[in-house]
């Protein structure tokens, strides 16, 4: 499958403000990343609407409108086409199977939401645990289990004093999980 993701357009792209030098070496290694995995087809940024237009078609009839265009809402900066197996592995990118940018898990009504932060803001976490309480046992150990798929058990889930199911663990991505049912369905 191939996927299209726009970049849109804003007051300093129609400006012609390149976005800063950091900013162009980080796309620059991301695109890199892409192309390497196989999955880049295509990615460019484009230039201002000023130095554009756009082409009406009506039947045999063509009309050429120059730019630029006031609304950027409507305008596009840049894209990526990915070559991708799923819809889902299309906002993965380069070897997204091991990244997360933004989650949210549903338990019962309640959702724990969460996002990805840029390497140069990363701070492993120290001095607490995500909880979760959940009421049916065999749901509780089944969120365990995929908690810890890569991760590392630090108390199997298991019956307590307290509970019919606890477990401790810290997942892939370094964050320490409780999974606490307190009592049996």
């Amino acid at each position: 499958m191939r996927f299209m993701v726009l970049v849109k357009a804003d007051k300093k792209s129609e400006a012609g403000v390149l976005p800063e030098k950091k900013l162009l070496t980080e796309m620059g290694k991301y695109n890199e990343e892409l192309a390497k995995a196989g999955v880049l087809l295509a990615a460019e940024g484009l230039q201002p609407s000023s130095k554009g237009a756009r082409v009406r078609f009506s039947g045999d009839k063509r009309i050429v409108i120059d730019g630029p265009f006031p609304e950027t809402k409507d305008l596009i900066a840049g894209f990526w086409i990915f070559r991708v197996k799923s819809k889902e592995d299309a906002g993965r990118g380069a070897g997204g199977r091991d990244k997360i940018m933004h989650a949210r898990m549903l338990v019962g009504d309640e959702a724990l939401m969460g996002s990805d932060a840029p390497p140069e803001h990363y701070e492993q976490t120290k001095g607490f645990s995500v909880s979760l309480s959940i009421d049916d046992p065999a749901q509780a150990e089944h969120v365990f289990n995929a908690l810890a798929e890569k991760g590392t058990v630090k108390m199997p889930f298991q019956r307590t004093f307290w509970a019919v199911g606890f477990g401790m663990l810290v997942d892939r991505f370094g964050i320490p999980w409780m999974i606490n049912c307190e009592k049996d369905k």
